[in-house]
C-alpha cells in the first residue's frame, strides 16, 4: 500500500514541478508592448469608423461578408481597449505575410515577473483560420494546437459544438500592406451562429447571476413606478426626488446594504437610463412592469438630463465591469464629441461620469461605505450631497481647443483637473468618511470650476 501512495504523490510533484515550470516560462519581467499609443481625438473617430463602417458592411452584405481593417483602425482600437482596462496592451502590424499581433498582460500583484506577453501571426489563408507558432513568454507552442484549444474552450463554454461553428464563420483572411480583408459566412448565417451564441450566453447568466438576484432589482423598479405616480406635476425634477427614497428602500431590506444598493442601482439605471441594462442582469420589468410608461417630466441632474444619463450609464457600468472601464467609456465618447461636427469636449459630462462611477463605489462598499451612503440619501436633502456642482467647467471644446489647453487625456494638464473634480467628488457628504455624514454639504468647496487653470475659465 505503501507504494501506489508514493507513486500518486510522486507523480502529483512532478505534475506541480511541470505546472511550476510551464508559469515561470509564461511570464516575463519586461512588456512586450508597453503601454504607449495615445487614446486621443483621431484613434476616437477611427475606432467610430470602424464600427460604423463593419455594422453598413454586415447590414448590406450580399452573400458572403467582406470586411476590411487597416492596421491604423485595430491599433486605435487597442489604444482604448489599454485605456479601459489598465492591464491589457496590445499592436497589431499587416503585412502580406500575415496579420501580427502582440498582447502584454500586466499582473501587478506580481513583485519580479509580473508580465504575460503573447505574440503570433494569422497567415494567410483561403481556408478559415490559421495561426503561425504563437510565443507565450519563452514558451513556443503551435499554433494549430492553440487553435484547437480555443476551439474545445469555446464548445465547452458555449455548448452544442457552437464554439466551432462561430470559427467556422471566418471563410479566409487575407492580408496585404497595412490592411487585411476577412471574409465571413453570409448574414444569415453570422445570424444563425451568434443567436445561438447569444442564447446559450443568457442561459448561463440566468443560472450565475452575476449581477445578483433580478427579482430582488424588480421589487426595486417596482418602487421606482410608486415613487413616480407620487410625485406631482409634470415639470422637472431632480434624479434625487428617486434616488433618495429608493435608497431609504434599501436601507430596510433584508441583505447585506451593498447587494440592496446594487439591486437599486441597477433598477435606477433601468428606469432612468438605459433599458439595455437587462441585457446583463436579466429580464427585471417582466411581466406587467414592461408596460409601465413613466410619467413624462424631465429629470434633470445639475439642471440637465444629459448629466442625469451620463451619471447613471456610468454607474451601472461600474457595478456591470469596473472603474478603469468605466471612465474609459465616458473618455473615449467625450473625445468623439470633440471631433468636427460634434458637440465638444465637456468637462461637465465628464464630472457627472466620474460622480456615476463614485455612487457606484460607495453603493458597493462592503467595509461601510455601502450603510454610510444610505444614511445620508435618507436625509432628504437633494443631489448635493452626491453630485458636484459643475457649473463653469469647460465645454465644447473642439478637438483643436481642446489639444491646445490639455494637450490630451494623458497629458498632466488634463490629469490635474480631472484629480480635481474627483477630489471635489470625494467631499461630497455621500462619500466623505464618517464624521461628514448630517453636515450641511459645502456647494463652494465642491465648485470644480473654481480650481481651473489661469485662461480656461
Amino acid at each position: 500500500m505503501t507504494r501506489p501512495k508514493g507513486i500518486a504523490w510522486g507523480g502529483l510533484g512532478g505534475a506541480l514541478l511541470l505546472l511550476t515550470s510551464l508559469v515561470f516560462l509564461a511570464l516575463d519581467s519586461t512588456p512586450t508592448v508597453p503601454p504607449a499609443q495615445t487614446a486621443d481625438v483621431n484613434a476616437a473617430v477611427r475606432t467610430r469608423r470602424l464600427v460604423k463602417k463593419t455594422w453598413r458592411t454586415v447590414k448590406h452584405a450580399q452573400g458572403d461578408v467582406r470586411l476590411v481593417f487597416t492596421e491604423e483602425e485595430l491599433n486605435s482600437v487597442a489604444a482604448f481597449v489599454a485605456r479601459g482596462t489598465g492591464r491589457l496592451a496590445g499592436r497589431t502590424g499587416i503585412s502580406a505575410d500575415g496579420v501580427d499581433v502582440a498582447l502584454t498582460l500586466r499582473l501587478p500583484e506580481l513583485p519580479l515577473r509580473k508580465f504575460v506577453n503573447v505574440r503570433f501571426r494569422i497567415l494567410p489563408s483561403e481556408r478559415g483560420i490559421a495561426l503561425s507558432r504563437v510565443y507565450l513568454g519563452s514558451l513556443r507552442l503551435p499554433g494549430g494546437l492553440v487553435l484547437g484549444a480555443v476551439r474545445q474552450v469555446l464548445n465547452a463554454t458555449l455548448g452544442n459544438n457552437e464554439g466551432s461553428l462561430l470559427l467556422d464563420a471566418v471563410l479566409s483572411v487575407q492580408p496585404d500592406a497595412g490592411q487585411a480583408v476577412v471574409s465571413l459566412c453570409s448574414v444569415d448565417c453570422l445570424e444563425e451562429r451568434l443567436a445561438a451564441v447569444r442564447r446559450r450566453l443568457e442561459l448561463l447568466r440566468d443560472r450565475a447571476a452575476p449581477f445578483g438576484d433580478p427579482d430582488r432589482a424588480r421589487g426595486y423598479y417596482r418602487k421606482l413606478t410608486e415613487v413616480d405616480g407620487a410625485i406631482q406635476g409634470h415639470g422637472a425634477v431632480s434624479l434625487a426626488r428617486f434616488v433618495e427614497p429608493l435608497f431609504l428602500f434599501a436601507a430596510r431590506g433584508a441583505a447585506p446594504p451593498e447587494e440592496e444598493n446594487q439591486a437599486a442601482l441597477l433598477a435606477l439605471a433601468t428606469f432612468l437610463g438605459s433599458e439595455r441594462v437587462e441585457t446583463f442582469t436579466g429580464p427585471v420589468r417582466e411581466p406587467a412592469l414592461k408596460n409601465h410608461r413613466r410619467v413624462p417630466r424631465p429629470v434633470t441632474l445639475g439642471g440637465r438630463e444629459d448629466l442625469r444619463l451620463h451619471f447613471l450609464i456610468s454607474a451601472a457600468l461600474k457595478v456591470l465591469s469596473d472603474r478603469v472601464a468605466a471612465h474609459a467609456v465616458g473618455e473615449f465618447k467625450e473625445l468623439l464629441d470633440a471631433r468636427r461636427g460634434g458637440s465638444g469636449f465637456s468637462f461637465a459630462d465628464l464630472a457627472a461620469d466620474r460622480a456615476g462611477v463614485r455612487f457606484a463605489e460607495a453603493a458597493l462598499d462592503s467595509d461601510g461605505g455601502a450603510r454610510r451612503l444610505q444614511d445620508v440619501l435618507a436625509q432628504e436633502r437633494g443631489e448635493e450631497m452626491f453630485f458636484p456642482d459643475v457649473h463653469g467647467l469647460p465645454e465644447g471644446l473642439s478637438k483643436t481647443r481642446f489639444e491646445n489647453l490639455f494637450g490630451g487625456i494623458e497629458d498632466p494638464r488634463y490629469a490635474a483637473l480631472v484629480a480635481a473634480i474627483d477630489a471635489c467628488i470625494a467631499r461630497l457628504p455621500a462619500y466623505a468618511d464618517g464624521e461628514a455624514v448630517g453636515h450641511e454639504p459645502n456647494r463652494e468647496a465642491c465648485r470644480v470650476a473654481n480650481v481651473l487653470p489661469p485662461g480656461i475659465r
